[in-house]
């Protein structure tokens, strides 16, 4: 049986609005989109529309952008989900508004693992083999909702979190459009076993600084992989930053390719050797 009451979306960085570009690409109805709200940027601190604003105005669909819980009640009061899809959207909803209506969300890594704030970057950092999106009900507490479904997703040699993103955003997209499709509401999940529960960091700039001396090789190439493009990972080379942008690893060997010295374009990391001298890894 397929749903055909339209949702409501919320959420509002560029991977939910890649989530709702999907959602909508697959035909399903979403009667309004719900994001944070616009902040200023730039130098001179224009306001700039979400990511999922945007997608919601070109495909011509209201968006509302509450500045706190209470607003946010009141919207729904008005227009009342049939089901409200939750992806990144920046703030934690009231448990009166949990229990209310009927909302989901979709977490990028297979649950209970990896709650939180980094879940992607989290996978590459301890080398795993595979993540995956998790559909689940919103629960007391973040990310700690029944599991409706999950996606698996294989992680590769040389995926980095942008690539990861781009596989985990299609999964996302066809696990929910797929469910949504052949599944009546309400969805009935399976709770999760909270003692096996871990949870993830807000990424900060100097996370990506690394010590090639004292470092394992696989742990530089994860952060590598990890914290490409954002913050990128870095050491100081006489006094200046040096960002590493292309690494590989062979037989447990750090290889690096190229390089962008502070203030500087990127270059072959034997260029920067000739006029430099080593990082201390080859």
């Amino acid at each position: 049986m397929m749903n055909n009451n339209p949702l409501v979306f919320f959420g509002t960085p560029d991977f939910a609005a890649r989530v709702l570009t999907g959602v909508l690409s697959a035909g399903l109805s979403v009667a309004s989109v719900i994001s944070m709200p616009d902040r200023p940027q730039g130098r001179g601190y224009r306001l700039i529309p979400t990511p999922v604003k945007q997608v919601a105005q070109d495909a011509d669909i209201k968006c509302y952008q509450p500045e706190n819980a209470a607003q946010l009640q009141v919207f729904l009061e008005m227009f009342p989900p049939f089901l409200g899809l939750v992806v990144a959207y920046g703030m934690i909803l009231p448990m009166e508004i949990v229990h209310r209506y009927e909302m989901v969300n979709l977490h990028a890594s297979i649950l209970p693992r990896y709650r939180g704030a980094s879940p992607i970057q989290a996978s590459l950092l301890n080398g795993d083999a595979e993540t995956g999106m998790t559909l689940m009900r919103l629960g007391e507490s973040v990310d700690a909702g029944d599991i409706i479904a999950v996606e698996r997703v294989p992680i590769g040699h040389y995926d980095q979190s942008e690539t990861l993103t781009n596989k985990l955003i299609d999964a996302a997209v066809k696990m929910f459009v797929e469910h949504y499709r052949r599944v009546p509401l309400p969805w009935e999940g399976v709770s999760q076993d909270h003692s096996a529960a871990t949870f993830t960091k807000k990424i900060k700039r100097e996370d990506g600084l690394v010590d090639l001396l004292e470092e394992s090789p696989q742990s530089i190439y994860r952060k590598w992989q990890a914290y490409t493009p954002w913050p990128g990972v870095f050491v100081f080379h006489n006094g200046k930053r040096v960002k590493l942008i292309e690494l590989d690893l062979q037989n447990n060997k750090l290889l690096i390719q190229k390089v962008q010295p502070e203030g500087k374009s990127v270059i072959e990391y034997s260029s920067f050797v000739n006029g430099n001298g080593s990082l201390s890894a080859s």
